[in-house]
């Protein structure tokens, strides 16, 4: 029965995606990405951005936020604000390559903002452990250069006004209504402020189709996908609609998703292992095969879909109309 139940709950997760479903399923799969990866440290929550010389997640991770540091140009910047920011792994980063940031993380997940704030209060740490090029500057105080806020991206507690830079790095795709999110942006940057954002897309062959259309196309990706299914379309009329210009827009697809999903196939065995030496529960060791195996299918799923551009990943930076 309580195998029923988690079954159920896994599959409402997916389908109604609230923001209580989507704390519910970061909640219960870290654990296990971060077990089968056999690094408890790994807190980074994205795609990661793959190049021929990327040999591991956490590497292809931290290059897709090296990427989009430099694409938001945060050497430049003051006062950041990093909204659907997870265990802040991406703002140590920053702050560790770029000392002048004062960073604000925003996430509505309050248990990993209490994860966050044991790791920037350590007295050493690194954002991986195997990669010693991405150490912590232990010169810089992250606790008076981090502040973390609980809150819904729709409904920022800050004046009007007040920063200079918002990124939201593979987090847009959660935020109901996107326009809220958009609309409470616009109000708290400066004149001439930047919003980025890097969010998972439709491709150019999946524009705005019925939802037949997509199912069809998408496959298992429609129902394990756990976000919105916006077009670029989609995203960029809102954000013009919202009052922004968009200054550029880079897809960056081609080095996400089928390299992401070649590593799960080509290290599935040795994942699965991993995920065996901890004794769960009977109840708990059906579960994780089933959703190991849903995982391995939508993997396959997602590098047949991103070669046939079905679905994309893209960079978009916008600056406040008439600023």
């Amino acid at each position: 029965m309580a195998l029923l139940l988690n079954l159920l709950k896994s599959i409402l997760w997916i389908t109604r995606r609230s923001e209580k479903d989507v704390i519910d399923v970061y909640n219960s799969l870290t654990p296990f990405v971060q077990l089968s990866l056999a690094d408890p440290n790994n807190n980074m929550l994205n795609f990661g951005y793959w190049t021929q010389s990327t040999t591991s997640p956490i590497q292809a991770q931290i290059q897709l936020c090296k990427l989009v540091g430099n694409f938001a140009d945060l050497r430049s910047a003051k006062k950041v604000i990093d909204i659907g920011s997870g265990f802040c792994a991406p703002a140590m980063l920053w702050k560790s390559m770029y000392n002048n940031l004062d960073i604000t993380c925003v996430d509505i997940n309050l248990k990993q903002l209490t994860t966050a704030l044991q790791k920037i209060t350590l007295p050493t740490t690194t954002i991986a452990k195997d990669d010693k090029l991405y150490m912590i500057n232990r010169n810089v105080d992250l606790t008076k250069s981090i502040s973390l806020v609980n809150a819904a991206a729709t409904r920022l507690p800050f004046a009007d006004i007040c920063v200079d830079t918002i990124v939201a790095l593979e987090s847009p795709q959660h935020f109901k209504p996107l326009s809220g999110f958009l609309r409470e942006c616009r109000r708290v940057l400066k004149p001439a402020g930047l919003l980025v954002v890097a969010i998972p897309v439709l491709g150019p062959n999946l524009p705005n189709e019925s939802i037949i259309l997509q199912l069809a196309k998408l496959g298992i990706l429609y129902f394990t996908w756990a976000s919105e299914h916006y077009s670029l379309d989609n995203i960029k009329s809102a954000i013009m609609t919202e009052g922004f210009e968009i200054q550029e827009v880079q897809h960056v697809g081609h080095s996400v998703y089928k390299q992401c999903a070649n590593y799960y196939v080509q290290n599935r065995q040795v994942l699965r292992q991993r995920l065996k030496t901890k004794r769960f529960s009977y109840a708990k060791s059906l579960l994780i095969e089933f959703v190991e195996r849903v995982i391995y299918i939508s993997a396959l799923k997602m590098k047949d879909s991103s070669q046939r551009e079905i679905i994309d990943y893209v960079l978009i930076k916008a600056v406040s109309a008439g600023s």
